[in-house]
């Protein structure tokens, strides 16, 4: 699809025509990194025209506004939006490629120095900024004495772990299914188990890991998704 047939088979309504997206859907091929991105920058550009409404009474006009960018034709759209951006910009790197480096990036968080934030660090109370400023310096202190065989061991587990998308098994009781690694306050299962077998001591597993952080390795263009509280990094 060219840009003009995107243009020209935009979803329109009374308040929000074709001609209003006309720079935004040039502006996403030359500014976005993944087509991940053009949903929310399609959203933001039609809500300067047509800002969501309050639901208010009966809220027929919420409900009108919701009707429309949520219905099967603006998906159906962005399908072929999204498609057309993975053709032109093809696979970022390899899939062995986008493993090692989200393991690079798991280590890199997780015996690196890293300032540990659950959303709150800027707020002044227990669970804010001094949550922290206690975990981050609990966190660093322990990984100072983790030796660089088990970070290597890390890298290795943690890569392979991706490249069988994620496949987890459950030693206990043999539950199979695909579980990414993450850690809100402690890592999950996932997370956890390539810890411990890389080395690192059991009290030690649940303090180190970076707070609210997943990695997903896209499937469709290999991009590294990096997601920390409220925000996600295409890499």
């Amino acid at each position: 699809m060219t840009n003009e047939e995107i243009i020209n088979t935009f979803p329109e309504c009374e308040k929000v025509h074709k001609e209003d997206i006309v720079d935004v859907v040039n502006r996403a091929f030359d500014e976005l990194e993944s087509y991940r991105q053009i949903r929310n920058l399609i959203y933001a550009e039609c809500e300067k025209i047509w800002p969501c409404p309050e639901y208010e009474g009966d809220g027929k006009d919420y409900h009108a506004w919701c009707d429309h960018f949520y219905s099967k034709p603006f998906y159906a759209w962005f399908d072929d939006f999204e498609a057309e951006f993975r053709r032109r910009k093809g696979y970022k790197r390899t899939f062995k490629e986008a493993c090692d480096l989200a393991a690079d990036i798991w280590a890199n968080k997780i015996f690196g120095w890293h300032l540990q934030d659950n959303g709150a660090i800027n707020e002044d109370h227990a669970g804010g900024f001094w949550a922290c400023a206690l975990g981050t310096v609990l966190k660093n202190d322990i990984t100072k004495d983790i030796s660089e065989d088990v970070v290597n061991k890390f890298r290795k587990l943690m890569s392979n772990y991706y490249k069988e998308w994620c496949l987890y098994v459950d030693k206990k009781d043999g539950w199979t299914g695909c579980v990414e690694p993450y850690c809100d306050y402690g890592p999950n299962c996932a997370l956890y188990s390539i810890l411990i077998e890389a080395g690192v001591k059991e009290n030690n597993a649940d303090m180190i890991c970076p707070w609210k952080t997943g990695i997903t390795i896209d499937e469709k263009d290999y991009h590294v998704v990096v997601r920390t509280y409220k925000n996600q990094e295409y890499i």
